[in-house]
């Protein structure tokens, strides 16, 4: 959508052609059905906000945020899990987007791990309940084998 607004408006300057109250709308409800994203923002060069899912940050300069992608691919499973469990710090995906291989604008989306995390709560449970279940029946097997051992020797 964003591409079409800025492609039929080429008339246009991107400043106005972003204002489309349709791209406004789109933003809304994508935050809005999205359980992960916290906000979209569309930035120009100098980071001030074009668009964004929330309003009141129009003509604001957008902070910069750690790169969500290096944390997704880079660090171990520990950093990424302390991340999303106990991290307070927003993270963001970036994609930009240019004229002639010159950036233009970016549309950046903002995460944050509090919201991740209720989305893997319940397979986090899951997992957790089946790595005791695993223990319990590992703990079992060796009393087992102590006992089967403890008897031969008798």
């Amino acid at each position: 959508m964003l591409s079409q607004s800025l492609n039929h408006k080429d008339a246009v300057p991107i400043r106005v052609a972003l204002r489309d109250p349709g791209l406004q709308d789109l933003l809304v409800s994508d935050v809005t059905l999205s359980r992960t994203i916290l906000e979209v923002a569309v930035v120009d060069t100098q980071n001030e906000t074009l668009l964004d899912s929330d309003p009141v940050r129009l003509g604001a300069i957008s902070p910069q945020y750690p790169n969500f992608r290096s944390l997704v691919m880079a660090r171990s499973w520990y950093e990424k899990l302390r991340a999303v469990l106990v991290g307070k710090q927003f993270y963001q995906l970036e994609q930009g987007l240019g004229i002639n291989g010159k950036r233009v604008l970016s549309v950046r989306f903002i995460i944050d791990p509090a919201l991740v995390r209720r989305e893997i709560n319940p397979a986090l449970r899951k997992m957790a309940v089946d790595v005791l279940s695993l223990v319990v029946l590992a703990a079992c097997l060796l009393f087992l084998l102590m006992i089967s051992l403890l008897g031969f020797r008798s």
